[in-house]
Parts: C-alpha cells; sequence; structure tokens
C-alpha cells in the first residue's frame, strides 16, 4: 500500500486532489468566457440593431417596435439577465431576434440582399484590383517622385474620391485600402513644402482628416475597434473639435469598453454640435454603462468580502 511520505511535499492523494481542482476551475473558468462571449454577441447584435434604424433599410424597420424590443433588452441584461450562462444570453437573442423578423421581416430580406450584393461586389473590386496589380508598371508605395503640390494633391484626392465610391458600394476593406493611400501621398508633400502656399497646407490638413475619420468609419464598419479608435485620434490631433471624429472613436471607446473615455468624447462632441441625438444617445448608454459596470463590481466585493 502506498504510505504517504512524512516531511515536505504533496503526498499521492493530495495531487490527485490538487488536479482535481484545477480542473474543475478551469470548467469553471471555460463556462464563464462562453457566457461572456454570448452576453457580448447580444450587446453587439442591440447596438447593431439600434444604429440600423437610422442606417441603410432603416425606413423598413418599426421604429416604435423596435426601439421598445431594444430598450427591454438592454434592461434585461443589466436586471434580471446578470450573470446568467451561455444558453440563458442565446435563448434571449433567438426569441428577440424571432420577434424582430415576425414584426419587421422586410428589413431582415431587405439586408440579406445587400449582403449578397456586396459579396459580389467585394468579389468584382478583389479581381480588378489584382488585375490592376498586375497591369500596373509602377508600384506606387515605391512612387518616391517629387511631384508638385497640385499633382500629389490630386493623387490624393482621387484616392479619397474612389475610396468614399468603395463604402457606399459596402466595400469598407478596399475603401480603407484608398484612403491609406491617400495619405500617403499627402505624406509625400513632405518634399515639397517649403515651396508649398498657406492655402496649401490647409488644403492637405483638412484632406488628411477626412480620410483618417473615414478610414475609422471603415474599421467601425469591419468592427476592428482599435483601430477605429487610433484613426480618429490621428484626425483629432490635427483638429480638436473634429465632431465626426469625437463621435466614431466614442462609438469605438463604448465597444472596447472604455467608457469613461467615451463620455468623454460624446461631451467635447457635444459642447462642438449641441444638440446631436445620435450622440446624446450614445452619452446616455456610456453613463448607464459606467453605473452599471461600478455596481456589478460592488457586488463582486461584496461576495467576497460580505
Amino acid at each position: 500500500a502506498f504510505v504517504e511520505p512524512e516531511g515536505e511535499g504533496l503526498g499521492e492523494a493530495a495531487i490527485v486532489e490538487a488536479i482535481a481542482r484545477e480542473g474543475a476551475m478551469r470548467a469553471v473558468d471555460a463556462k464563464q468566457r462562453e457566457a461572456q462571449d454570448a452576453r457580448n454577441r447580444l450587446e453587439a447584435w442591440v447596438y447593431g440593431l439600434r444604429n440600423a434604424l437610422d442606417g441603410r433599410s432603416g425606413a423598413l424597420l418599426d421604429r416604435s417596435f423596435t426601439e421598445v424590443l431594444l430598450d427591454e433588452v438592454e434592461e434585461w441584461l443589466w436586471g434580471d439577465g446578470e450573470g446568467l450562462g451561455a444558453e440563458g444570453y442565446k435563448e434571449k437573442l433567438e426569441a428577440s431576434l424571432k420577434s424582430m423578423k415576425e414584426k419587421c421581416g422586410g428589413y431582415f430580406e431587405e439586408e440579406e440582399r445587400l449582403q449578397a450584393e456586396e459579396e459580389r461586389k467585394e468579389k468584382e473590386e478583389e479581381e480588378r484590383r489584382k488585375k490592376e496589380e498586375e497591369e500596373s508598371k509602377l508600384n506606387e508605395d515605391h512612387d518616391n517622385r517629387i511631384l508638385k503640390f497640385s499633382e500629389r494633391y490630386a493623387m490624393a484626392e482621387k484616392n479619397k474620391s474612389e475610396g468614399n465610391e468603395l463604402f457606399k458600394d459596402g466595400n469598407q476593406k478596399f475603401a480603407a485600402e484608398r484612403y491609406v493611400k491617400a495619405l500617403g501621398h499627402l505624406a509625400k508633400l513632405v518634399h515639397v513644402e517649403t515651396t508649398m502656399k498657406e492655402e496649401d497646407h490647409a488644403q492637405a490638413k483638412a484632406l488628411k482628416i477626412t480620410c483618417y475619420s473615414n478610414l475609422a468609419q471603415c474599421f467601425l464598419k469591419m468592427e476592428v475597434w482599435n483601430k477605429a479608435a487610433d484613426n480618429c485620434t490621428s484626425a483629432l490631433e490635427l483638429d480638436d473639435s473634429n465632431a465626426k471624429a469625437l463621435f466614431r472613436r466614442a462609438q469605438a471607446r463604448m465597444e472596447l469598453k472604455e467608457f469613461e473615455l467615451a463620455v468623454a468624447d460624446c461631451k467635447r462632441c457635444l459642447e462642438v454640435n449641441a444638440g446631436d441625438k445620435a450622440v446624446e444617445k450614445l452619452l446616455e448608454k456610456a453613463e448607464k454603462s459606467i453605473k452599471a459596470a461600478e455596481a456589478k463590481q460592488k457586488k463582486m466585493y461584496g461576495k467576497m468580502f460580505g
């Protein structure tokens, strides 16, 4: 029979117990992560559908019904839905989506059609881009020509306009590439900045701000929240009162759970553009999220030390 040794070290029974305890803790952690992921998906659905009210197919949504349903889901999330397992959040999402489809089926059919169209256009754009690269004798990444301001600026403006058209068609990825190219052209103005007039500098700065802000919008659509926030910051470094950049950074910071920073951006945005309903709505949501997080933390500490 096995006899546990005296002195330091764990005996066989203690090791088995420790392994079992660690396995149980891992299982609990996995369940908590699964529940948090399911909750995040429900929150993202609420946020996305609320934005959709003023989006491309928003006219097909019953605004009153949708707002009531989304408000109810948000109240549930911070009330009865607090601390549930993954299945609880999945069931709530399925039930909410079912109610929306029954009431606003036309919206979902139109979004499905538009999604298919976007995928088709994206494929066509990818093919066009590959062909363009094959046919191009000049790789713009190595374009170090010293061009006059008017020529280089025109190239940047052309890329920005191409990005705008691609974005309108739902091709956010390729639109972002165009805005990056535009910024690349503007960076090369350093070679001629000593010959640029005051109005040239102003034009270049305005175009840079637009490209950074548009890039941020692309990343918001692609749900790359950190890049969306970073590009807004780049725009705000050039113009700290740019309302679009402030609002878009607040949106990104909400998704990054940086609620206090989102509040600061919203308040600054309202100083610039008072009465903006979308900003006021986001500010309200951010402040509510801060209170909910504080209540959750207080509840957690209460369980730990109560």
